[in-house]
């Protein structure tokens, strides 16, 4: 996967968690990080985090991705047919 050119937002690693039904996503630069913060969260509950559970995580801004396209109707898709 290639980065965008103009990358603003944050990158790093991340799991998701439920405690009690509870979902929690983590997101920390290091892994080190997010296994402090995770079993923070996760003591309670008896848990602790496993190595499956972190994946590399991105956030972007929103003013980076393009505009939504609308959806083309019925009449649209057949007219750029004929």
């Amino acid at each position: 996967m290639s980065r965008p050119r103009a990358f603003k937002g944050f990158t790093g690693k991340c799991a998701t968690l439920e405690v009690n039904r509870i979902t929690f996503m983590i997101l920390a630069r290091t892994p080190k990080q997010l296994t402090e913060i995770s079993n923070y969260i996760l003591r309670e509950s008896g848990q602790t985090l496993a190595p499956e559970m972190i994946v590399p995580g991105i956030v972007i801004e929103p003013s980076l991705l393009p505009e939504p396209k609308k959806p083309e109707t019925k009449h649209e898709q057949q007219s750029s047919i004929s």
